[in-house]
């Protein structure tokens, strides 16, 4: 016997025992804004048990083909669906188990294309030309710290002033806030400390805390963030590419490597726990695969011993 709820109200459930087994704030925001999305194709509130296998599968029809949404970014809004569904399974708010009949759409594992050099160079040069002082200091470093640090965009919004230590070139992430709930911590550059002491002695709004903020210094959002590239990624127009704070984290992953970086020490920074995460993170595009292979191929051993 299903329990008589409506589905925000299930889906409010859902999340205060997500909340009270300890997810990260990050994670929690990401079912909420779903659920948004959920609930604007839905358009009307009603009783979870109207909430069936059909309406989900439709759903999904919708974002594909009337949308147009990538098989990525619908499995993300499904992945959440299901973690709702299975939720109201075992809680007995709903009497089937319709998770397990919702599957997600095939995806190529290596799908992020990196930026070149001077493809991140014309991204810099974009922001630059912003003449308000404030949003170009603070841009400016955002795309310098998700390169450097290969921080998440949701880590990067929660750093505080406190956690940066200049002298030590590093920055402490907290538990609460990163996606294992692990203490992290992650160096960065010279040149990012440049521009740190340049941005905190700056800065518009001195009295917060946090280390980005927004025009009116408030804490800026991850959403914000993804915005903004949004924005930058219709002016600058790279092909075959999308433009995003998870593009540069896997571009900073990928230089790491080719720089000389080991993939261990990569594996700690990104904050991973399997290596298989960090070989997807570098992915080569086609150029650099071939200058790799003219540099290391067998064949240069073969003819060296000629």
């Amino acid at each position: 016997m299903s329990v008589k709820m409506t589905l925000i109200e299930a889906h409010n459930k859902f999340l205060r025992v997500k909340m009270i087994e300890g997810l990260a704030k990050s994670t929690i925001s990401e079912y909420e804004k779903n659920f948004r999305y959920l609930m604007d194709y839905l358009g009307r509130d009603m009783d979870i048990s109207e909430f069936d296998l059909d309406k989900v599968r439709d759903y999904i029809y919708f974002m594909i083909y009337e949308r147009g949404l990538s098989n990525y970014t619908v499995n993300i809004r499904v992945r959440n669906i299901k973690a709702f569904l299975r939720f109201c399974y075992l809680e007995g708010i709903i009497e089937s188990n319709i998770n397990a009949r919702v599957k997600l759409m095939k995806t190529d594992i290596d799908h992020i294309q990196p930026l070149t050099p001077q493809e991140y160079k014309e991204l810099l040069e974009l922001i630059n030309n912003n003449r308000i002082n404030f949003t170009r200091m603070r841009d400016n470093l955002i795309v310098y710290l998700l390169l450097d640090t290969m921080v998440r965009v949701s880590e990067l919004v929660s750093i505080k002033v406190s956690d940066i230590s200049i002298e030590e070139g590093t920055i402490t992430l907290r538990p609460k806030n990163t996606k294992t709930r692990k203490y992290r911590i992650v160096p960065f550059s010279e040149t990012s400390a440049n521009l740190l002491v340049d941005f905190l002695k700056n800065r518009k709004f001195k009295e917060s805390e946090y280390l980005l903020t927004n025009h009116i210094g408030e804490q800026m959002t991850a959403d914000s963030i993804q915005y903004k590239f949004h924005h930058w990624a219709k002016i600058l127009k790279f092909k075959g590419k999308r433009l995003s704070p998870h593009t540069v984290r896997h571009t900073g992953a990928l230089y790491y490597i080719l720089n000389g970086g080991d993939p261990f020490s990569l594996q700690r920074i990104l904050g991973h726990t399997s290596m298989e995460m960090v070989r997807r993170y570098v992915q080569m595009s086609d150029d650099k695969v071939k200058v790799h292979h003219n540099k290391f191929s067998p064949i240069n051993q073969i003819d060296n011993e000629k």
